[in-house]
């Protein structure tokens, strides 16, 4: 029986010859032994991760989306970019708010100037184009009065090719006062009138009948300087 004797024990009886304990063949480095947990994959790792540190975790997160807003800006006002000195930024009206000077300095550019009026008032241009009337009133003098200097110094600075007759000038300043107010005036006091009410009353007055301007004729022949 694989080469050994049977033995007797101290009381003399025979007992039969100790077998070796078999030895298990060892195992690959990296195999788990019995009791301990498979290793798992990456995603099942990190959602351990996840729950065991949330707010670490959430913090991490914030940190990397509020860096990747920063760079989208960053970016965005690099393309867009500021407009190189000197050069005019358009505007809301798609008019230049500045314009190159010598030395690539860039300077505000006046949207109106002041004029005067042949009335004695003060005419106001944008652009070169006048955009209101601001007359003056003497001893005296009314509204209706300042209305009558407004539509003179409109038409001797604008040149426009319009035939108004003393009865349309007659509506033009009635409906220039009646726009504009009826109060009484104090010495040097000033009215302005646009020059789009300006240019309404003309033609409103150019559409009137031939009867209408018959009536006004009537007033007009009380005027002498219209």
């Amino acid at each position: 029986m694989d080469g050994q004797q049977p033995q007797r024990n101290e009381r003399g009886e025979m007992r039969p010859p100790m077998r070796p304990t078999p030895v298990e063949p060892a195992k690959p480095i990296g195999t788990p032994t019995s009791g301990e947990p498979t290793p798992r994959g990456f995603w099942a790792r990190l959602g351990a991760v996840i729950r065991e540190y949330p707010i670490i975790v959430l913090f991490v997160i914030v940190l990397v989306f509020l860096g990747i807003s920063a760079g989208l800006g960053s970016r965005d006002e690099t393309e867009g970019g500021a407009t190189p000195t000197g050069e005019a930024t358009p505007t809301a009206t798609g008019s230049p708010s500045v314009r190159p000077t010598e030395g690539g300095l860039a300077t505000t550019r006046p949207t109106t100037t002041p004029k005067p009026s042949v009335g004695g008032g003060t005419i106001v241009t944008k652009d070169g184009v006048p955009t209101a009337f601001t007359e003056k009133a003497a001893r005296g003098e009314g509204i209706t009065h300042l209305a009558r200097k407004a539509l003179r110094s409109y038409l001797d600075t604008t040149k426009v090719n319009i035939n108004l007759t003393k009865e349309h000038k007659i509506f033009i300043e009635d409906y220039l006062q009646n726009r504009t107010g009826s109060e009484l005036l104090n010495l040097d006091e000033t009215r302005t009138f646009s020059t789009e009410l300006i240019v309404e009353a003309i033609n409103a007055a150019q559409a009137l009948s031939p009867s209408q301007l018959a009536n006004l004729s009537v007033y007009a022949a009380n005027v002498a300087n219209l």
